[in-house]
């Protein structure tokens, strides 16, 4: 059975996904408490799935699990949130050295041109309990995407977050993927496959260990 490291995995219903193919799977993220979501939402004593399933709590910088995997996949742009680009090349070159010869990394990022062009642009969701709003603007290299959630139910109550992504182009995640050792074998635009263009929405690169 292939196995797949899935690198940023958040509470991991996609490493779960996997395993329902199958796969056996590992999951790897910096926060406990996602980690501990996880195991608690998808590891259930005798179930077929939850065995071909692990997670664990690491940086994936420098992180070392002592397995060689098929294919190592980073999804929904859990990329590009160090302080430097040499701190992502470090995350690039340790999935390649978790990778067994040949293996494969799908790197799933934005697309720089697309997000640009939403820059100061608000999004405004409705839901049943709260209601959120997105802001996204530049600043010195980074996207700032920050995040407003509106609890109706509970009175007027606003929680902020903000995420700071580094704002890489195509071309820059080609060159850092050809120097830490791989080969880009296919560029896709978005979620349906569709060939990279200047306004796809996203950036999805399927590369090999070379």
């Amino acid at each position: 059975t292939a196995q797949i490291l899935d690198l940023g995995c958040g509470w991991g219903r996609h490493t779960r996904s996997f395993a329902e193919l199958g796969y056996t799977t590992t999951g790897l993220d910096l926060s406990p408490r996602l980690i501990a979501k996880a195991q608690e939402n998808f590891i259930q004593p005798n179930n077929p799935i939850s065995e071909r399933m692990k997670f664990c709590i690491g940086d994936m910088r420098d992180f070392e699990l002592n397995t060689y995997f098929d294919a190592v996949v980073n999804l929904f742009t859990s990329f590009g949130y160090f302080d430097d680009k040499n701190q992502d090349l470090k995350v690039l070159g340790n999935a390649h050295r978790h990778l067994k010869e040949d293996g494969f990394l799908v790197l799933d990022f934005f697309n720089k041109e697309f997000v640009l062009s939403q820059i100061n642009e608000s999004e405004y969701r409705c839901g049943p309990k709260f209601d959120t709003k997105i802001n996204r603007t530049l600043a010195d290299g980074y996207v700032l995407k920050s995040i407003e959630i509106i609890h109706q139910k509970s009175g007027p109550i606003t929680e902020v977050y903000v995420e700071k992504v580094r704002c890489y182009s195509p071309e820059e995640l080609q060159s850092m993927l050809k120097s830490s050792g791989f080969e880009v074998l296919q560029h896709w635009g978005n979620y349906q496959l569709s060939p990279a263009g200047q306004g796809s929405p996203r950036c999805i690169f399927l590369a090999r260990k070379s």
